[in-house]
């Protein structure tokens, strides 16, 4: 339940990410309440996926789902041309977020 806590969790660290850069683009206050929206949902979707996994795993997976959301919205909706490159990279950030996930939870407890 916590992984798929966090997996939500980064997708909203990418929707207000997505939030401020539409503000800057349209100058509507409305995405920037959807921004700071997102960002509260994705902080308490974080902290809560962090009762069962330990703080530094949780961190990278979230940044690393919040960026690859990114991507995606940016080639699917934006329409972007990225370079194969680029695609490489992202495919290794999502092995190492699926790596992390399987190599399980080593370290888990208080500090």
């Amino acid at each position: 339940m916590s992984w798929l806590l966090l997996l939500f969790a980064g997708l909203f660290e990418a929707l207000w990410v997505i939030g401020v850069e539409r503000s800057h683009q349209h100058s509507k206050d409305y995405c920037l309440l959807f921004a700071a929206a997102s960002m509260a949902v994705s902080l308490v979707l974080f902290l809560m996926s962090t009762k069962t996994i330990p703080v530094h795993i949780a961190y990278i997976v979230w940044l690393g789902i919040g960026v690859t959301f990114i991507y995606l919205y940016s080639v699917f909706i934006e329409q972007k041309i990225l370079s194969p490159q680029q695609i490489i990279f992202v495919g290794l950030v999502l092995i190492g977020i699926i790596g992390l996930k399987l190599s399980g939870q080593v370290g888990v407890g208080k500090y």
